[in-house]
């Protein structure tokens, strides 16, 4: 059969081992939705997927609100099951970039859920308690592991063919620009057809330290985050937080974005004493270690409470306690002194 438009309109089916192919606009094949047009023939396939996602995100809320501890159950759920839906195929589809912001924003705000803290929480912090990584960390191992397989095929294997008739045209599709673009921002080096490429596991390893290095030095140039990425080096699981109140409130503290008084030395007029002792500044350092006046008494006078892990001498039982009075110092400042400030 002839190619072309001419051809599709005058012969509106196929015939292939005596069966008709009936010309479609749109199919769903191996649970992916393909569609015809000149803009994107996954544009059905992201708006199943972005609607998908926001029906996770509710699942989530209602999921883990009265669970034994929202932040496992959380972290378990969205890594586990959804993760897992909305990554189906990656290796071989090339999302749209507002796609893949889509889902980059979804996770933020899923982990800002399981934290417990407020909308404008630093990402560099949310991801390193979180201890997931993003999107595009996935996609390139991949479709980076993908391309490495395709060329060990052999040489009589069409889809390896087909790879090597784009790279010798010169015309490469979609797919290999999207590759080749996330090999090059994670230090990946270039397929090639006369030596072995890396396995899975090397390349996973290589980027995920090219992502800790991007998300340190993100995390760096923020002030914010100057004590958090002082003494957190890794982005890693944290055994922290549970349902409390305070567990948010400790989130934010790690994360330097604290509600405190601090803040209005911003604003003309508004006080930054603090609202407890008034004797100094309403930082975060002062709120969680030092003010006197608020309750329990600190188990400990190192401003890096909020970002270590509470005295790495220490025993598995003491860090525990010194949480557990942070947090509860936390939640007295909050209600007693934040709530009714003016």
């Amino acid at each position: 059969m002839a190619r072309g438009v001419g051809a599709q309109q005058t012969t509106p089916t196929w015939r292939l081992q005596g069966a008709t192919i009936h010309l479609v606009l749109t199919a769903k094949y191996v649970g992916v939705r393909l569609t015809t047009g000149t803009n994107c023939y996954l544009a059905e396939h992201e708006t199943e997927l972005k609607a998908r996602t926001s029906r996770s995100k509710g699942m989530l809320v209602r999921q883990s609100m009265w669970s034994f501890n929202r932040y496992e159950v959380t972290r378990a759920l969205w890594k586990l099951v959804v993760v897992l839906g909305i990554t189906y195929a990656n290796a071989v589809l090339c999302l749209s970039s507002d796609t893949r912001e889509f889902l980059e924003r979804c996770q933020r705000w899923v982990g800002q859920l399981a934290l417990g803290t407020h909308g404008q929480c630093t990402t560099e912090a949310v991801q390193g308690d979180m201890g997931w990584s993003t999107f595009a960390v996935g996609e390139a191992v991949a479709k980076a592991s993908y391309e490495n397989r395709l060329l060990r095929l052999p040489v009589t294997n069409v889809a390896r063919q087909t790879l090597l008739h784009t790279i010798y045209a010169s015309q490469p599709p979609r797919w290999t620009k999207r590759t080749r673009a996330l090999r090059d921002h994670f230090g990946l080096p270039a397929a090639t057809l006369v030596t072995v490429n890396p396995s899975r596991e090397v390349v996973r390893a290589q980027v995920q330290r090219s992502e800790k290095a991007e998300w340190l030095g993100l995390a760096t140039v923020k002030p914010s985050l100057e004590v958090y990425c002082t003494y957190k080096e890794d982005i890693r699981q944290e055994t922290l937080y549970d349902n409390s109140r305070g567990n948010g409130l400790l989130a934010e503290a790690r994360g330097g974005v604290l509600r405190t008084r601090w803040r209005a030395r911003f604003t003309a007029g508004l006080s930054t004493t603090c609202a407890f002792c008034g004797g100094t500044k309403e930082t975060i350092a002062h709120m969680v270690v030092n003010c006197p006046d608020v309750l329990p008494t600190a188990r400990t006078t190192a401003v890096h409470v909020v970002a270590h892990d509470f005295a790495e001498e220490a025993t598995e039982t003491e860090r525990g306690e010194v949480v557990e009075v942070t947090k509860r110092r936390l939640e007295h400042w909050w209600s007693h002194g934040a709530l009714h400030q003016t």
